[in-house]
């Protein structure tokens, strides 16, 4: 029944929209009249700009160039712009790659991303960006002063100018049949209306999902006795979700300004564990059981955001920007156990977490022939609370409850100086933090005060270009990882947060060259307090608890190439990595080195189709404290675009022989763990897109409290 309400909701939207494109439409043909000989000669500068970049590709370097400390890839007018959507070209971007659905940036974790100047904070905001709509995307690997302090790489994606008043948007779906024989669709939709300086949108997105994982799992207990598990489950997870936004945006003379109202709904996400465990005493068994978990979560994020942007002159600017947010997140779990000689037990819990957030920015930028000045100041304030409620009232799982408040104040500026021998950039961020924690176990506030410097180096050398780079950054734990409520996951296993964690330090030296379609870059970064998942034994009892800890420090070398090029209707794309980690716990060293390979493969033909043979391998090594066995990834794919580009369809035959499993094994102290996993990715994914009128949204908002927005996530 459910299934059925989502189709019927998207096709009433479909017929909607199709009925208003075609008033935008003829809306469009009146009133762009007078200004299309205008914009006929910036399509043909913009043409001819790309079309140079196409034969680029071929053999030239102007598709790829390093900037500063970032890499730039041209999109429009590539074969990368006839793919559907943004997330199907990001990791064809250098030094970008996917990893368990997280996007990437070798060397330096998973990036924040911006649109046209302005942070995205929501997956749907990427989610719902077309691959067409996209002028260039930059990957910048070093970022300066004036991101927050947690950014070690950001994506900007840069979309063609818009285009056309009236009503525009577009519609899609997705569907999946994937190998656990159940049909899942994510239907979208996103409306603009423009007229004169005026900009309205809104944005209104359906998700569900069902997904399946298989998983073994062997650990080991070693203290006057020795206890091992052995586990196989089956985990299906079904979620039922929306999310969407509303707003405007003005532009006048010299402002320009905009709010919006967005939020995420989630009625309907129940995740159930199914299977057997056995656990052994000194190799004898202790007991069999068949054990059920099952968690429901009702989730509801909403956020407000406001900005303004003034031209002081020709070449000064005043960004102003606010963000408020409020999100609730009600987690009922349930369990059932039923052991070999005995009565079932069956157990319940109740969790909450909720939070209160604040952030606001200013800034000033000062644009000069020489170059470029910014500073600005930065605050935010959050309110994060937890609830733990047993209700059987277990020894191993207590009732608890805690709060948490965060205030941080920032201030930064960052220049830019440009010559023929060498353009440089330097700046400077200091951050105030003040912290109060209460809890049911104890009371605690403290303060923290960092500076932050930056300064990066580019050269050309005749076609080379040379970028290298210092950072000096941190990152605060996430929310969720200071809880200290005990979950429970069987007898023998718990995971629970830990309130007194540190932040960890970042100090990062990276380097950056092109050569025509070649890139590599060789990253090299310390850190310290680093943030790890430790399995430890649970007090006195004969379980295990899993929580995260800091350990002393922890350094790795990054080493990543990738080219690419077009060979008539072939254009591959090749991007390689090598990781070597330095880190020593206890009496173990973690020093196994890993290889990345990714090969993409994209055929063109005459007719407009194109098809896609991708391959990604990951060879064993460490990756912090796990001992990760290879895995690989085979994926076939065929699109095309109809009815003059409007209308996008595409097929994609994911892990095409089932080699995408996760394989790893932990050693610590008197703990040892071994873990097989599967989720299964296998299947058929078919996405459909129809955009007409096209005119993206001018909103450039969002850029206030970047780190804290990711902390709170739940």
């Amino acid at each position: 029944m459910r299934v059925i309400m989502v189709r019927c909701i998207f096709l009433v939207f479909f017929m909607v929209i199709t009925t208003i494109s075609s008033y935008g439409q003829n809306e469009e043909q009146k009133m762009m009249g007078e200004a299309k000989l205008k914009e006929e000669s910036l399509l043909t500068r913009d043409t001819l700009s790309y079309a140079l970049n196409d034969v680029v590709i071929k053999g030239s370097a102007k598709s790829m160039r390093i900037t500063d400390n970032s890499v730039i890839m041209n999109i429009a007018n590539t074969e990368l712009a006839k793919k559907g959507k943004l997330l199907d070209i990001l990791t064809y971007m250098p030094f970008v790659s996917k990893q368990n659905n997280n996007i990437i940036v070798a060397g330096k974790g998973e990036p924040i991303f911006y649109l046209n100047g302005h942070r995205l904070y929501e997956s749907s905001e990427l989610e719902k960006l077309l691959a067409s709509d996209i002028k260039d995307i930059e990957v910048v690997t070093s970022p300066g002063a004036e991101y927050d302090a947690s950014a070690k790489a950001v994506i900007k994606i840069r979309t063609i100018k818009p285009k056309g008043v009236g009503f525009s948007g577009n519609v899609e779906s997705t569907f999946a049949y994937l190998g656990n024989h159940k049909l899942s669709e994510i239907p979208r939709s996103n409306f603009n209306y423009r007229t004169g300086g005026l900009d309205v949108f809104a944005s209104l997105n359906l998700r569900d999902t069902r997904t399946k994982s298989e998983s073994s799992q062997n650990m080991s207990l070693t203290n006057e006795d020795t206890y091992a598990q052995n586990e196989t489950s089956v985990t299906r997870n079904t979620w039922l979700g929306y999310d969407g936004n509303i707003g405007m945006d003005y532009t006048a003379k010299s402002w320009n300004f905009g709010i919006k109202y967005a939020f995420t709904k989630t009625p309907y996400n129940k995740a159930t564990t199914e299977g057997d465990v056995q656990v052994m005493k000194n190799e004898e068994t202790f007991y069999d059981l068949w054990l059920k978990n099952a968690t429901d979560i009702n989730m509801l994020v909403q956020n407000l955001s406001a900005y303004a942007i003034y031209d002081l002159s020709k070449h000064s600017k005043l960004f102003m920007d606010w963000y408020l947010s409020k999100s609730d997140n009600d987690t009922e779990q349930d369990i059932e156990e039923i052991y070999t000689a005995s009565s079932p037990k069956y157990t319940s819990s109740h969790s909450s977490y909720s939070n209160k957030f604040f952030a606001g920015k200013l800034e000033m930028q000062h644009t000069f022939n020489f170059g470029n000045i910014k500073y600005g100041t930065e605050c935010s304030q959050t309110r994060y609370t937890t609830a733990f409620e047993n209700k059987d009232n277990s020894l191993l799982t207590p009732a608890s409850s805690s709060l948490r408040k965060e205030k941080t104040i920032a201030a930064y500026t960052s220049l830019t100086l440009k010559s023929d021998f060498m353009t440089t950039s330097a700046g400077m961020r200091y951050e105030y933090c003040k912290v109060n924690y209460e809890s049911s176990d104890y009371d605690d506030s403290w303060n923290e005060s960092n500076w932050f410097p930056f300064i990066s180096l580019q050269k050309r050398l005749g076609k080379v270009k040379l970028s290298v780079s210092y950072t000096n950054k941190i990152k605060r734990p996430v929310y969720y990882s200071f809880r200290n409520n005990v979950t429970y996951r069987s007898p023998f296993e718990y995971s629970t947060g830990n309130p007194s964690l540190k932040s960890t330090f970042y100090h990062t030296i990276s380097s950056l060259l092109s050569y025509k379609n070649l890139s590599a870059s060789v990253t090299y970064e310390a850190q310290k307090h680093p943030v790890f998942y430790m399995i430890r034994q649970y007090g006195d009892n004969n379980a295990v608890m899993v929580r995260p800890e800091n350990v002393k420090s922890y350094k790795h070398l990054v080493v990543t190439g990738n080219w690419f090029t077009t060979l008539g209707p072939w254009t591959p794309y090749i991007s390689a990595s090598l990781e070597k980690p330095f880190l020593k716990i206890e009496y173990t060293q973690y020093k196994k080195m890993r290889a990345n390979i990714e090969l993409f493969n994209t055929f063109s033909t005459h007719q407009g189709y194109n098809f896609d043979v991708n391959f990604s391998f990951s060879s064993g090594g460490n990756q912090n404290i796990m001992d990760r066995k290879a895995n690989s990834m085979f994926q076939l794919g065929a699109y095309k675009n109809f009815l003059g580009e409007n209308l996008y369809v595409g097929i994609y035959y994911m892990d095409v022989f089932k080699t995408q499993k996760s394989k790893y094994t932990i050693l610590l102290d008197n703990v040892w763990q071994h873990k097989s996993s599967y989720d299964f990715n296998n299947g058929i994914y078919i996405t459909a897109i129809y955009k007409f009128n096209n005119a993206n949204s001018r909103y450039h908002g969002n850029q206030a409290g970047l780190s804290e927005k990711a902390r709170i996530a739940m």
